[in-house]
């Protein structure tokens, strides 16, 4: 299944600012129950500097620095993420094959293929 994701996130100053500094991690993680298909990021005003990066744990940083005077910063993403099928765990289907009780197979299920 795909899925569209909007997310905006606005600050608003309460005097003008004349530099920031941000680092933004909302790109969608491609995981075994997951892949990101598009990823937007729309920063307003427009950042001097955008950079991508990659953390330590595999999350994409976005790093950007606006250098002129604002009164607000606004950062929407847009993403398109698809939602691979669960997998049908054969440990409940054959529970009493397993000699182990339906509770305990649908259990293994889940911690198998969440």
């Amino acid at each position: 299944m795909l899925y569209s994701v909007e997310h905006t996130t606005r600050y608003q100053y309460h005097e003008l600012v004349s530099l920031c500094h941000n680092i933004a991690a909302l790109a969608p993680r491609n995981t075994d129950k997951q892949t990101c298909k598009a990823f937007n990021i729309i920063i307003s005003p427009l950042p001097e500097v955008l950079e991508e990066h990659i953390d330590f744990f595999g999350n994409k940083l976005y790093y950007f620095v606006v250098e002129q005077e604002h009164e607000e910063l606004t950062v929407t993403v847009r993403s398109q993420v698809e939602k691979k099928k669960r997998q049908q765990c054969t440990a409940f289907l054959s529970g009493s094959k397993l000699g182990i009780s339906e509770r305990n197979a649908a259990c293994l299920c889940r911690r198998t293929y969440g």
